[in-house]
């Protein structure tokens, strides 16, 4: 058995469990997390519902939908087939787990390729080092960070693009580094892993084409020159081409065959590129084999060929240029990612593969000694890693994203590296320096090298493990908790063809979820300045530009590479985008998400677009002094503004020139930084209430301690001011949209962070409702206005054709009252939005409703019948139905007259019948009357009468309050009559009991008693209660109790300040405490009258 292939295979598969550990998911990470993920989930899932790629992506750009290419689907397709065979075994599995999960499988499968690539430069020490750093690979979250991702949830392409790249790094190695009779199997087998990797990104195949071919041509240079006779010439280099025919060969026809896989798997015919790599091959070997002639045959046949492919051809290359930086395209777009921009600082790019500081530094020491082994021994195989890095190189300084594609090759050359040091230390010898150093020899023996390696890895362990902790998704823990509950909630609350507007960063995030198309999503359909509006080509316009010297401009404010529909345009501007994406393209965006984050950059610009429009004016005057008087200000901008006054009170600025006042066009006041050289405050502008005689500001300018330190006066901007218009993401969420009729706010987030907003493309009846019945013949009409309408048209009539109608009236607005009496009956009404031109936008649907004037017959009472007598105290009121639908009102009163207040009113009874529950005897009457669904309200009939035989209700006690501790014995006894309670007993006594009360009273009409002086209560601690007298029994109320205390406290005794004494201006005051007291008022004078004392405090605990 071979132990070691064993412990090695051991050691990956602990590498791959480590990475898994801190890979696996957590709370933040349950769907997508970032916009390529929801792009490339959507994608998955249309793939398995069509059973096959599409070339259309309907859930983007709707309603054609945007087109997709084969490389797009790459990676769909890999999820697709693998969700089809594991729903196959388990039926439980879903789309989304598997697209959740490829992520860190795809990352830790990048292990073994990695393996063996530094397997093959160093041996197993050098692939088991590479895996390593491979695996403990992590940094903060970011652009490089292969947790933010690898991640679950993070179903981005990158992961499976580094992957097949490494894989195809390492079977070019093997390749260049085979013998000739096994050269055809590596090339075709690497072809096979090439054209995959082409498949699933069409960037992956230009920029491994670059490394591949510099890496031959590297290899045929440095064999001229290792192996030059006669001179190193173009003889040599053509030596160096036959010596290495076979592997040219090898090489083209693993270029050949990574585009025939590309165009058997779906990607589109790449013929041209076939034949041209068939031709490097032809070329090399008809030089080989038949010399001069034989080339030159091929040469012609070769440029046949490129004449008819030439196109093909030219674009490959100079996309594979373009691709890596070494070309310019024709047109510049700004970057809309930080992503896509170019690397700016490489040593804070380089940092953060591991985090910054000694890790990093160890790591890159180990990089440096590999590159060093590298140039110095020129190994044919090991000369590829330095186009690698080149290339890899240009790729970054073109665009930040490529530094992803660093992480196999970082983690190779730090293998390498370490295991470089490694070796060299193991091969170290006490004979080559002495034997005074003979204390270096341990470090050969394998435990220690074991206990040197734990220590080295371990603290790159532990950073990996704290980096996936701290890592989450891209757009903050709370926006992606609101994005995800407004998408839950559109996909149970939508039609499944309703369309969302949504800001690129979270466009594809949001669809994955909702299954829900959308527009202004990231996807680019770019077209130039006045075409997007009225060219249907242009389908709809997300991405929109014009040029001006090969750099693409921005139009309307906004950025040329994204769209934000909505954080920071006017509800103008937002009307107008959206009746362009309707009248233009036929797509109706039914609803629009807002989120908190564009609603705080929206509301700062608000706030200080109007401060850098003062700052920018043109400046009249700056202050030469100023100076206060009374509430004012007074500043001196020199010859003919010597006195311009601010005043406190009116807040008004004005020009003084003797007895006359010009008022000027309102102030602004400006906080300065610590530093004085910006703005940390500004407090808005504050308009005149008067209208200003002259058009000037002033400008005033405050420290940090709010003390004036500049003025400037400029020329007047109030009124672009009072055009700026109120951001929409700023109306909705702080609720100023009332006017906005076509819109309302349909769902918010549970979190507050996400507002959904609904648009009408056709107005909605909102009143009468459909189906109301009504008594009001001259009715109100209304209706949800429309985006686009000028003008509204109302249909009203009682013919469900519409053939004679009783109201047709051109409208502006969206309420009409009728201006006559309409007759009793059904009608029908609708209504119609027309724009500009009459041109019809849309009907309403069709409503009904019923006016009915007359009112209901009364009803007539059954049960209870009239002058009933019993002691039940749960009554069922019945009575008949005068008509159906009617609603009835009961009243139960203790008077025949039903004066109020009543004892009981319920006016929305539905039934004929009604149970209430009296809670005290006695006589009453009721009665009932019925309301039809008009609204009619009919009249009474004649009440019943209905006597109870039960005791009265219980009174209510309202003062001494229950345990009330009080210095009054004559107290004064209140309560509220018990209901049909014709006496009340007022009882008092100082036992519980009431065996023998000191107050026995009877009362008819009194509901108060206040002892008088000869009846006053000793001392003492008391009850009390008022028991309730009627026809059939007693009622007492529930029993209170107070205290009766008239003997003041003793006098306290003073403690400090003792008599006499000097103290200061604080003095503190203590005396001793009295046994019976529970506060005591204190008095300090400087006179011993305490006429006048300096301190006076009653209620001192």
């Amino acid at each position: 058995m071979n132990w070691k292939r064993w412990l090695i295979f051991v050691y990956l598969v602990a590498l791959m469990a480590v990475s898994l550990s801190y890979l696996l998911p957590t709370s933040k990470f349950q769907g997508p997390t970032t916009s390529d993920a929801g792009w490339f989930f959507g994608l998955t899932e249309d793939i398995v519902n069509n059973n096959g790629m599409g070339d259309r992506y309907m859930l983007s750009h709707p309603p054609q939908g945007q087109a997709i290419g084969a490389s797009e689907q790459g990676q769909p397709v890999i999820a697709a087939m693998l969700y089809k065979g594991l729903s196959a075994i388990n039926p439980n599995i879903t789309v989304e787990d598997v697209t959740r999960y490829l992520p860190p499988i795809f990352f830790i499968l990048m292990i073994i390729p990695v393996f063996l690539i530094g397997r093959e430069f160093f041996g197993d020490i050098g692939g088991c080092a590479a895996a390593f750093f491979l695996a403990i690979m992590a940094c903060a979250p970011g652009t490089t960070s292969p947790v933010y991702w690898s991640k679950v949830g993070a179903f981005d392409h990158d992961v499976l693009d580094v992957m097949l790249a490494a894989w195809t790094i390492f079977l070019t190695i093997k390749l260049f580094k085979a013998p000739r009779e096994s050269i055809l199997k590596f090339s075709i087998i690497g072809g096979l892993v090439y054209g995959v990797l082409g498949f699933v990104w069409g960037g992956g195949y230009l920029y491994l084409a670059v490394i591949i071919f510099a890496a031959l041509i590297l290899v045929i240079l440095n064999e001229s020159f290792t192996h030059k006779r006669g001179g190193w010439g173009l003889k040599a280099i053509w030596d160096s081409i036959c010596r290495n025919s076979q592997l040219i060969v090898g090489t083209s026809i693993m270029l050949s065959i990574a585009p025939l896989v590309i165009w058997l798997i779906g990607g589109g015919s790449n013929l041209p590129l076939m034949l041209a790599f068939a031709a490097i091959a032809a070329f090399v070997l008809a030089g080989r084999y038949f010399g001069i002639k034989g080339m030159i045959v091929v040469i012609a046949v070769a440029c046949v060929g490129i004449f008819f492919v030439r196109t093909s051809l030219i674009s490959f290359v100079s996309g594979a240029l373009e691709f890596i930086g070494l070309r310019t395209p024709s047109v510049t777009i700004p970057k809309y990612a930080s992503e896509s921009a170019p690397v700016e600082e490489w040593g804070g790019a380089l940092s953060q593969y591991y985090g910054a500081g000694l890790l990093t530094t160890i790591v890159f020491l180990f990089v440096a000694v590999a590159l060093t082994k590298i140039i110095y021994t020129r190994k044919r195989g090991e000369l590829l890693l330095l186009p690698w890095l080149l290339v890899l190189f240009l790729l970054a300084r073109a665009q930040l994203r490529f530094l992803r594609q660093w992480w196999p090759i970082l983690a190779v050359l730090a293998g390498v590296g370490a295991a470089s040091i490694v070796i060299g230390l193991k091969r170290l010898s006490i004979s080559s320096f002495g034997s005074s150093i003979g204390e270096i020899n341990p470090i050969r023996r394998p435990i220690a090298i074991a206990v040197i390696i734990c220590l080295v890895a371990t603290p790159y362990i532990i950073n990996a493990r704290a980096q996936a902790e701290n890592t989450g998704p891209p757009i903050g823990d709370t926006l992606q908790e609101g994005i995800m509950d407004a998408a839950c909630w559109a996909k149970e609350n939508t039609p499944d063809n309703s369309i969302f507007a949504i800001q690129w960063s979270y466009g594809h995030l949001f669809t994955a979820t909702a299954r829900r198309p959308s527009v202004v999503d990231g996807t680019e359909t770019s077209g130039f300045e006045g075409e997007w509006e009225n060219t249907a080509t242009i389908r709809p316009p997300d991405y929109i530009y014009r040029i001006v010297d090969r750099q693409a401009q921005e139009i309307g404010g906004r950025r040329p590479d994204v769209q934000r529909l909505v954080s920071e345009v006017g509800e103008d501007e937002f009307r107008q985008l959206i009746n362009t994406y309707r009248d233009n393209y036929n797509c109706k965006i039914d609803y629009v998400i807002f989120d908190a984050s564009g609603y705080s950059y929206a509301r700062d610009w608000l706030n200080w677009t109007p401060a850098n429009m003062l700052l920018n004016a043109v400046r009249r005057a700056t202050l030469r002094s100023w100076g206060s008087e009374a509430q004012s200000y007074v500043f001196n901008f020199g010859e003919n503004r010597e006195n311009i006054v601010l005043d406190t009170q009116t807040m008004q600025v004005y020009l003084r020139t003797g007895d006359l006042s010009e008022i000027l066009d309102g102030y602004a006041v400006f906080t300065l930084n610590k530093e004085g050289t910006g703005i940390s405050n500004f407090s808005g502008f504050n308009s005149p209430s008067l209208t200003p005689d002259l058009p000037e500001s002033l400008l005033i300018f405050l420290d940090e301690n709010s003390q004036i330190v500049g003025a400037w006066l400029v020329e007047s901007v109030s009124a672009e001011i009072y055009t700026l218009p109120t951001p929409m993401s700023v109306r909705i969420f702080e609720g100023d949209v009332g006017d906005i009729g076509y819109l309302r706010i349909a769902y918010t987030s549970s979190n507050g962070w996400i507002k959904v907003v609904q648009i009408n493309y056709v107005p909605s009846l909102t009143l009468p409702v459909d189906r109301a019945w009504i008594n009001d013949n001259t009715p109100t009409f209304s209706w949800l206005s429309t985006v686009g309408a000028e003008k509204y048209e109302l249909w009203v009539d009682n013919n469900p054709d519409f053939s004679s109608p009783e109201i047709l009236e051109n409208i502006a607005g969206n309420t009409h009252t009728s201006t006559s009496a309409l007759a009793d009956g059904t009608y029908y009404w609708k209504v119609r939005a027309l724009g500009a031109d009459n041109r019809e936008i849309g009907w309403t649907s069709t409503w009904t409703f019923t006016i009915d004037t007359v009112q209901p017959a009364a009803p007539t009472l059954i049960s209870p019948e009239d002058n009933r007598t019993d002691n039940v105290m749960t009554k069922t009121f019945t009575w008949t139905q005068p008509e159906p639908n009617a609603t009835y009102r009961l009243q139960i009163c203790t008077a025949p007259s039903f004066d109020p207040p009543y004892f009981h009113d319920n006016s929305s009874i539905a039934e004929n019948s009604y149970t209430f529950t009296f809670t005290a005897g006695g006589t009453y009457y009721w009665r009932v009357c019925a309301r039809d669904a008009a609204g009619n309200w009919g009249d009474w009939p004649e009440n019943f009468k209905l006597a109870l035989t039960a005791p009265p209700g219980a009174p209510s006690l309202s003062s001494p309050e229950n345990g009330l501790l009080e210095n009054d014995n004559t107290p004064r006894f209140a309560w509220v009559a018990g209901l049909n309670a014709e006496n009340h007993r007022l009882l008092v006594d100082n036992d519980t009991d009431f065996s023998s009360p000191v107050e026995n009273r009877l009362f008819t009409t009194e509901f108060s008693y206040t002892p008088a002086a000869e009846n006053s209560l000793p001392d003492d601690n008391y009850s009390w209660k008022v028991v309730g007298i009627g026809e059939w029994g007693e009622t007492s109320s529930s029993v209170w109790t107070f205290t009766v205390d008239t003997t003041p406290p003793s006098a306290p005794e003073l403690v400090s300040p003792t008599n006499g004494l000097h103290v200061d201006n604080t003095p503190v005051f203590d005396w001793s405490d009295v046994a019976d007291a529970n506060r005591y008022g204190i008095l300090a004078d400087n006179d011993a009258d305490f006429l006048f004392p300096a301190i006076s405090a009653d209620n001192v605990s």
